[in-house]
């Protein structure tokens, strides 16, 4: 049974209204419900309950980086477009590959890119048939793709969670802060960056400031 992504949502949304207030106005509008089956053609690849949900709440996340650390969600056109770029470099399938494994090849035709950083990497869920089967990986265009045994990279239900419970408890599983910016954005920090920035001057003799 497919775990529902709106509660995750909803915290999301409640977070960024309240501390990131041009991020919570950027998040788009859901996605058509024919544009999804049309991206579900081209992939040949019927998505996740998930992932449908998700994309019929907001077509992706915006310009902003929703995800920590730099990763923006695919609108359906993303996912498509980023999809086909991938498979026109490396249309091997893996076959040879092991699904179950923590490394994949290159690329696999039964991988959904769900978001995107900016530099070649694309988050992907993994749909091949194997008992792992929804988990979230990184494909990274450098040295390939894996999927790391961590709870958040268990599914999109378990990532989008991991973003509500760090986004409410000022910390996310790997080590980042968020913070609404000055201008109302959504910023994901170094834990060890934000503590330092949190720390009061410091004054030695004669009241000069302490580096």
């Amino acid at each position: 049974m497919s775990v529902s992504v709106t509660p995750a949502w909803l915290r999301i949304e409640a977070w960024l209204r309240e501390h990131a207030p041009r991020t919570f106005a950027s998040l788009p509008q859901p996605a058509a419900p024919e544009a999804i089956a049309e991206a579900e053609a081209v992939l040949g690849l019927s998505f996740p309950r998930a992932l449908v949900e998700s994309l019929l709440r907001h077509d992706g996340s915006g310009a902003g980086t929703l995800l920590p650390t730099w990763w923006a969600l695919h609108a359906v056109r993303g996912l498509t477009d980023d999809w086909q770029q991938r498979m026109r470099i490396n249309r091997d399938d893996g076959a040879a590959w092991d699904p179950e494994r923590e490394y994949g090849p290159w690329w696999h035709a039964q991988w959904i890119p769900i978001a995107w950083d900016g530099s070649g990497n694309s988050m992907v869920i993994d749909q091949r048939d194997c008992t792992k089967q929804g988990r979230i990986g990184i494909a990274d265009h450098e040295v390939g793709t894996h999927f790391e045994p961590v709870g958040w990279m268990a599914s999109l239900p378990a990532l989008l969670t991991s973003v509500a419970v760090g986004l409410e408890e000022r910390m996310w599983a790997g080590g980042y802060v968020p913070r609404g910016s000055d201008d109302g954005e959504l910023e994901w920090v170094e834990e060890s960056t934000a503590e330092e920035e949190d720390e009061p001057p410091r004054y030695g003799k004669f009241g000069r400031l302490l580096p």
